[in-house]
């Protein structure tokens, strides 16, 4: 599921329903601030495979990130770390699986339902239902919910990261690198 930027952003929504207390923008970091890693090979400071094979894709992140957040309330605290579970989660249902307690283990966790090449994933038809789908809720979401301002903004940093992900991920799997 490291391609699925909707999904991603749809599951966050999702919980958000689930759980109204939590915070929406907190959930949304929390569910994206680990794929960042993907701008990391981009850059040239590590190798294709460092993506979702990393510390950013273990548990790690959303609980040091949690503990940070509890200077600001537990609201925030909570909302990061259910985020990143909610990320760690999705990531684990691609054939690759994620190293949960990675750099203690290299085990990695998941059940094998998707795709982890970026070509593979954009031409099969389940998952480009998922993302149509994923966007539809998240525009329904917006429409009945409404979405606050530092939630807009965080997404509108995510679309060009994702864009340029998506891009150097389709130029690398097609020039065979």
């Amino acid at each position: 599921m490291t391609e699925m930027l909707a999904a991603h952003l749809a599951l966050a929504f999702l919980v958000k329903i689930l759980l109204r207390d939590l915070d929406l923008f907190y959930l949304l970091v929390g569910t994206s601030l680990s794929g960042l890693d993907a701008i990391l090979p981009i850059v040239g400071l590590s190798d294709e495979d460092y993506h979702c094979g990393s510390i950013f894709h273990s548990i790690w992140p959303p609980v040091m990130g949690a503990v940070i957040l509890l200077l600001l309330g537990p609201i925030a605290s909570i909302s990061f770390l259910t985020g990143g579970i909610v990320h760690l989660l999705g990531d684990s249902t691609d054939v690759r699986g994620r190293p949960w307690l990675y750099p203690l283990s290299r085990k990695r966790f998941g059940v094998a339902i998707f795709p982890h090449n970026f070509r593979d994933y954009v031409s099969n038809p389940v998952c480009l239902a998922i993302e149509i789908c994923s966007v539809i809720f998240l525009v329904w979401y917006a429409l009945v919910f409404g979405i606050d301002l530092t939630s807009w903004l965080w997404i509108g940093l995510l679309i060009p990261l994702f864009i340029v992900f998506a891009v150097h991920r389709w130029r690398t799997e097609r020039l065979g690198c």
